[in-house]
């Protein structure tokens, strides 16, 4: 079946054969693309979920329904907040552009029901109408999931957003002690500043639990050496990290400064396996911020595998990039290594 096709009857003739079912502890639909859902759709849904009260694990993609509201996912909020045993929950709405507040307020009230959730993937990539306050209501719910272990939040190109979003994002995450993964993606959030970052390294550095990090705020172009300084800093307490993920990408203000910042701050990182670090098109960084970096990761005799991109960095030469790969497959044997 064309997957463009399907309709809120659809949906709604699935759910009542998802009701005849007993005993349902997982459950995976994808409608991604399914343009033709509504509100309606997701109200059937709810009645799924209201039936199924010992499901542990859901799974739900709506990326690009754009005739789903905030009704809708009201709809679906209430279906999740009877879920006393829930333990996975992923749900995306990427680019479902009707979304507002109203809907991430709704959502929020749900998941403060949900205090056996361990892990929260919410990707809300490209809806434009959310702010500062529906983010804030979120931020404010993830602070009473006490069990939380691993968390992947997904607001990119949410350009309403400020560095308000992260100080509250912040202050809950810091209440979260049982965190071991963090996976937070603000590309191309525009209004995000160093002040934003400098608030959510706060939060992280009180995370001692934390084993993996990933971090996107690719073209946020407010962020500067400060930010990621900042950020560094804080990454020294973090003694149980086994994996980073950094994407600053066409962040045109951070500088050999800032890398050398961070370059410094890897060093207390005993237990790192692997490292990501993006940079591409930020047109300061010259062949000097790679040999610091580079000797640097030299001495991480943990790390399995290494992987930066300084593609589009002008200042940059093919044989700067060439000696760092030689350097670090020698001093580091074993380890993949994937430079550009």
């Amino acid at each position: 079946m064309n997957r463009a096709s399907i309709t809120d009857e659809g949906l709604r003739v699935l759910n009542e054969t998802l009701q005849g079912f007993n005993n349902i502890e997982f459950i995976h639909l994808n409608f991604g693309g399914c343009e033709k859902l509504t509100e309606k759709g997701l109200t059937s849904l709810r009645g799924t979920l209201e039936k199924h009260s010992l499901l542990k694990i859901i799974k739900l993609n709506f990326v690009h329904c754009n005739k789903i509201t905030d009704e809708g996912l009201k709809q679906l909020s209430q279906g999740l907040g009877g879920l006393e045993n829930i333990e996975r929950l992923r749900l995306k709405f990427f680019a479902c552009n009707q979304i507002s507040d109203e809907g991430l307020e709704s959502l929020s009230q749900a998941l403060r029901k949900l205090t056996t959730l361990q892990n929260l993937n919410l990707n809300f990539g490209q809806c434009s109408k959310i702010t500062n306050k529906g983010l804030n209501s979120l931020n404010e719910a993830l602070g009473e999931l006490g069990v939380l272990q691993a968390i992947n939040l997904n607001f990119c190109e949410c350009n309403n957003l400020t560095d308000e979003a992260m100080d509250s994002l912040h202050y809950s995450i810091k209440k979260l002690s049982l965190l071991e993964n963090i996976n937070f993606n603000f590309s191309e959030c525009m209004n995000f500043t160093d002040t934003g970052l400098v608030c959510l390294s706060e939060g992280l550095k009180s995370l001692s639990f934390l084993k993996s990090i990933h971090l996107n705020f690719a073209e946020c172009e407010g962020i500067t050496d400060e930010g990621l300084e900042s950020l560094s800093e804080d990454f020294k307490d973090l003694l149980n990290l086994q994996s980073l993920f950094l994407n600053f990408d066409q962040c045109s203000d951070i500088t050999d400064e800032g890398l050398y910042s961070l370059s410094v701050c890897l060093n207390g990182l005993k237990v790192l396996q692997a490292i990501c670090l993006n940079f591409s098109g930020n047109t300061q960084i010259t062949d000097s911020g790679l040999n610091k970096l580079g000797q640097k990761l030299k001495r991480l005799t943990s790390l399995q595998t290494i992987k930066l991109n300084f593609e589009e960095c002008e200042q940059t030469s093919d044989e700067a990039l060439e000696k760092l790969t030689a350097a670090l497959v020698k001093k580091l044997p074993g380890v993949k290594v994937a430079i550009g």
